[in-house]
C-alpha cells in the first residue's frame, strides 16, 4: 500500500486512522503490519501508539497545526492602531518616505 501524506487527509479520517492504530495494537498487531494496512511509516504507528500510551485516546484527535494566528508579529496591536492611523489617507510624500513616488511610478508603468 502506498504511504499517504497525513497532512493531505481530512481531520475525520486521520483521527479513524489514529484510532483503527491502537484497536489493531490492541490486538496484537506490530507496528509494521498496523503500518502496511493503514498507509502509513512504521514509525508514525509507534508515535501514535507511545502518545495514546501516555496521554490516553484525547491525544489521537488532531490538533491544528502550523504557526499560530498572530505569532511572530513585531508590533503589538496597539503599536499597529497607531501606524494604521498615522498613515491612512496619506499621500508617500506626506510620510516623507524617500524615493516612495520615484518606486510607485515605476511600478505603476
Amino acid at each position: 500500500m502506498k504511504l499517504r501524506d497525513g497532512r493531505k487527509l481530512a481531520d475525520a479520517e486521520l483521527y479513524d486512522r489514529r484510532k483503527q492504530a491502537v484497536l489493531l495494537y490492541e490486538k496484537s498487531e506490530t507496528r509494521c503490519e498496523i503500518g502496511r494496512l493503514l498507509g502509513v511509516h512504521r514509525n508514525t504507528v509507534g508515535r501514535w501508539i507511545s502518545a495514546w500510551k501516555k496521554q490516553g485516546a484525547s491525544v489521537l484527535k488532531p490538533r491544528r497545526r502550523g504557526v499560530g494566528k498572530g505569532s511572530g508579529r513585531s508590533l503589538n496591536s496597539e503599536q499597529e492602531r497607531y501606524i494604521r492611523r498615522r498613515i491612512i489617507d496619506k499621500a508617500p510624500d506626506q510620510l516623507k518616505l524617500s524615493g516612495s513616488s520615484e518606486i510607485l511610478v515605476g511600478e505603476m508603468s
